[in-house]
Parts: C-alpha cells; structure tokens; sequence
C-alpha cells in the first residue's frame, strides 16, 4: 500500500468546493480528512491501494473493486461503515458499521481480494 499517494489524494478531496457534484455537496470537513488518514495509517502496507472516492454525505470512501466483486469502506463523522457487493453471489452481498478500526482489518480480510 502506497500509503503517502493515498494520503496526497485525501488531501486534494480537502480541497473540494461547495457544490462540487453540481449536487449541493459541502466540502468535506477536516475532522474527515484526517479520520481517513488514521484509517490509512493503520491499514497493513500489504493491502492493495483502493480507490479514493468523495462522498455526498461529508464523507470518504475507501473502495476496492474487481470483476468479481466490490468492497467499500465509507469512512464519515459519525460512522465507518462497509457495503460487500459480489457480482456473481448475490447471497453473499453485505453491509454494515465498522465500530474500531480492528474490524476495519477483519472486513478487509473477509471481503478483500
């Protein structure tokens, strides 16, 4: 994991707009910003770089996608949560919150590629 490019990519989220979809949005605030890159520091170096993404909601998601399916980690002020989605096991699909970033690792480890 490329963890000083990730982190270069969060800060350039920080520099985000008001109405940056051309939805509304606010920037995202700073308290965000530097949540993800606590998340970003305490994840393994072996794991794969994911996408970063703006969120609507004042928040960042962390994503990982393949082929086969999609992991992610929407990181806001309030909550960490995750969405699984596999495009060839709909049964396997999963959601929910992430209360420590321990659990941030088994989903990871669940879910990853």
């Amino acid at each position: 994991m490329n963890k000083e490019k990730l982190k270069k990519e969060v800060k350039e989220l920080s520099l985000l707009e008001n109405n940056w979809d051309g939805y509304g949005a606010e920037p995202i605030r700073k308290e965000i910003i530097n949540k993800v890159n606590n998340v970003i520091d305490y994840l393994d170096d072996k794991i794969i770089d994911p996408h970063i993404i703006p969120e609507p909601c004042d928040g960042v998601g962390l994503l990982w996608s393949s082929n086969k399916n999609s992991l992610l980690i929407s990181i806001g002020e309030s909550s960490i949560t995750y969405s699984y989605i596999s495009r060839e096991e709909e049964e396997n699909n999963s959601y929910g919150t992430v209360f420590d970033y321990n659990e941030i690792e088994e989903v990871l480890k669940k879910y990853g590629e």
